[in-house]
């Protein structure tokens, strides 16, 4: 290694050279340059050069769902792209290679969508990119290194994604800056959940920190699954910690952070009344159908069956016909439960509002000024979701009961 220290002594920026030997890929050396503004914070570099390593050395998590055949397994690692993707049209190549996935025509801009792969250890990840519709460039690698040609977009964006087996979870969004002010975010959430109504995948998100993020989520009708997260005024802020603490003002925007959402039964409708108002300004052309979309967002599946698979008797299916069945009719009895606590009072969420301090939650209904069976107590602007009601008392999921209205005050009042 090689620490090379650059003048003034008050700032200070590191070259650390790290060998790096690879499982799939040949020996290499990484520059790492790091900039610091005092010698406190030299220890630092162990840390973050360890996790380099780790993630470097370590395969994509991608790699690891992937289902191999039993007549590939011993030719070695699995190399190359996911079979998954095998039906998308493939752009760039090596690290640049991205898939295309769909098109969008219309206001506020023309965009193409494209997937790439994410090279994260940790869990299968995506990243959806954004660009503008237009020829991409190709950029020559410089002289006497053996990189390939580089493809270079006009993005206007990208959104990154978690893909689990049954769901596609937004980790984040980006939204170039000079693009803006014309509502893309919501048209990037659009496209994402028709690809996932098409892929038959349920939408949700992992903790959002960002407030104009929640702010968009929320009015597609996405739900805070944290009851207890932070309440923020939506302001220029682009993150929780430029937000300013204290109380929202009772005009201001509000939303949700430090929290993950996701859509409810109750929700659903809206999320589907949003994303087609939001997509009828433009004409938008997916690439592929159910079967693809669903292997392009969980990052799993493709390959093809093989001939014998393919002949099977049909008393071996006869069995699968009738576990469908029986699936079908719990399926069916769920439904019967879930309308009859609907009818009770279940899935409707209220936002508290106390007149001083806070809210009171009780193990049963009754009194509202009884202090010996108080369980939990909420602060002003929680949101609860009802499990069933009682009158002016609501059960819901905090863990006990509070008075819905009393004295003339409303203390859990509606969310439409």
């Amino acid at each position: 290694e090689n620490l090379a220290p650059v003048t003034p002594a008050n700032s200070l920026v590191y070259k650390r050279i790290l060998p790096i030997w690879c499982l799939s890929r040949p020996r290499c050396e990484i520059v790492h340059p790091i900039q610091h503004t005092s010698f406190s914070t030299l220890y630092m570099l162990p840390e973050m050069l360890s996790w380099l390593s780790v993630s470097m050395a370590q395969p994509p998590a991608w790699r690891g769902v992937q289902h191999v055949p039993p007549e590939l397994q011993t030719r070695g690692k699995l190399q190359g792209a996911p079979p998954c993707l095998k039906s998308f049209k493939k752009q760039g190549r090596g690290r640049d290679a991205c898939w295309h996935l769909a098109s969008y025509r219309g206001k506020p801009i023309d965009i193409d969508v494209l997937l790439q792969l994410d090279q994260n250890p940790a869990e299968p990840c995506s990243k959806l990119m954004i660009v503008r519709s237009q020829p991409p460039v190709l950029s020559q690698p410089k002289v006497g290194t053996n990189s390939a040609i580089a493809t270079k977009w006009c993005k206007a964006g990208h959104m990154l994604l978690a893909c689990e087996e049954q769901a596609s979870a937004l980790r984040g969004m980006f939204v170039r800056e000079d693009l803006r002010g014309q509502r893309l975010s919501k048209l990037f959430l659009a496209i994402w959940l028709r690809m996932c109504k098409i892929a038959g995948v349920t939408p949700c998100t992992r903790t959002i920190n960002k407030p104009l993020l929640s702010l968009s989520l929320a009015s597609f009708g996405f739900t805070p699954t944290n009851s207890r997260g932070h309440l923020v005024e939506v302001t220029t802020a682009r993150r929780y910690r430029d937000c300013t603490a204290g109380k929202p003002a009772p005009s201001a925007r509000t939303a949700y952070v430090r929290t993950d959402f996701e859509v409810n039964l109750a929700s659903a409708y809206m999320v589907d009344a949003a994303t087609e108002e939001m997509l009828r300004h433009g004409d938008l052309k997916l690439a592929g159908g159910p079967p693809e979309f669903r292997q392009a967002l969980t990052l799993r599946g493709g390959f093809s069956i093989t001939t014998s698979q393919q002949r099977v008797p049909h008393t071996f299916l006869a069995p699968s016909i009738v576990d469908a069945r029986a699936a079908s009719s719990d399926l069916l009895e769920s439904l019967q439960r879930r309308i009859a606590a609907v009818n009770n009072g279940a899935g409707r969420r209220y936002r508290v509002i106390t007149l001083v301090g806070f809210l009171n939650v009780h193990n049963e209904p009754g009194d509202p000024w009884c202090t010996n069976n108080v369980v939990e107590q909420l602060d002003h602007g929680t949101i609860v979701e009802s499990i069933r009601e009682d009158g002016v008392w609501v059960c819901h999921d905090c863990g006990g009961w509070s008075i819905r209205v009393y004295n003339g005050h409303t203390f859990l009042a509606p969310i439409n």
